[in-house]
């Protein structure tokens, strides 16, 4: 299992540099290619979709690295990067064509790129999840007094780290 994991994060290592190196060439495009050719508006919507690419490989990058040493799980990484598609392409369309209608489907992207980061939160600290879990199933039928001090020593200090 360890050497599948490994082996998925190395792609994504590789991945993530390809996604860099787009966003360089897509950006430059933009800057030196459609400065004349798009509107303001236009030119700040394709703008924001090239930075939060950047933004989202660069973390991806990170979240690849983290998991090659830690072994996480791979869907976190798939689901952002399915975000960063949908969201990314959905804006430079709209930029592009001047449709609005992509850009109605940003918003799901964006969502599944939010979902991505919370599950890779998650992801990081698989024993934190575990306890939080077992925390409000345990309290679910307890005061909030009793709640409080049910909690607590679920959390380890190793945990907190």
């Amino acid at each position: 299992m360890y050497m599948i994991q490994t082996g998925f994060h190395k792609k994504f290592l590789v991945l993530s540099c390809m996604a860099l190196a787009l966003g360089v060439i897509v950006g430059a495009f933009g800057a030196h290619g459609l400065q004349d050719k798009l509107t303001i508006k236009q030119l700040g919507t394709y703008d924001t979709a090239v930075k939060y690419w950047f933004y989202n490989s660069l973390g991806l990058l990170g979240l690849s690295i983290l998991g090659y040493l830690k072994n996480l799980g791979h869907w976190p990484s798939i689901v952002i990067f399915i975000g960063m598609l949908i969201f990314c392409m959905a804006l430079w369309l709209n930029a592009l064509l001047a449709m609005p209608v992509f850009g109605m489907v940003a918003p799901i992207g964006g969502l599944t790129m939010v979902v991505g980061w919370i599950f890779a939160g998650f992801s990081i600290n698989k024993n934190l999840l575990k306890k939080y879990f077992l925390c409000v199933m345990a309290n679910q039928t307890a005061t909030i007094c009793t709640k409080m001090i049910m909690c607590v020593p679920l959390l380890t200090e190793e945990d907190k780290k």
